[in-house]
């Protein structure tokens, strides 16, 4: 089955992750969120966006994505003085050594089926650069003066 989903954008307060979109369909799960800096050191790295699926889950594993988010913001936020480039890496980093600990942990292979389940894209936009990240099964295509660029 293919799926196509189209997210626009058009306003969101700034200075908090904004739940943009939550959708829930029989087994999925899916968020979209998006993070605007507040204030000047913050600003210098861009905004962040983040968008996630859990496909066939039979309990609630939403905080998986709220975790991954969280940590990703905390991370490419802590150090305003980096290049948004070595930031985004860093925080992504950061975020897969909690996902060692996650699979490690107690409830290892209820977090383990879960990560197998996760699509997940993650996306820097500084000036008019975009960095971005992903794991699982999404595509990401951007648009080149009207031209699609499958990535």
């Amino acid at each position: 089955m293919v799926r196509t989903q189209e997210i626009l954008i058009t306003e969101s307060k700034k200075g908090f992750i904004k739940k943009i979109r939550s959708k829930s369909s029989g087994q999925n799960y899916a968020d979209v969120f998006i993070y605007e800096p507040t204030n000047a050191e913050e600003g210098s790295l861009g905004n962040l966006y983040f968008v996630a699926e859990l496909t066939d889950v039979s309990t609630d594993s939403s905080h998986l994505i709220n975790l991954l988010i969280s940590s990703i913001r905390r991370e490419y936020y802590a150090k305003p003085d980096q290049d948004s480039l070595e930031s985004f890496e860093n925080s992504l980093k950061k975020t897969n050594a909690i996902i060692g600990d996650l699979v490690r942990g107690t409830d290892s292979k209820k977090n383990i089926e879960c990560l197998n389940k996760l699509n997940c894209l993650c996306a820097v936009l500084h000036q008019n650069k975009i960095h971005f990240a992903k794991i699982g099964q999404f595509k990401l295509i951007l648009s080149r003066q009207g031209k699609p660029l499958d990535i």
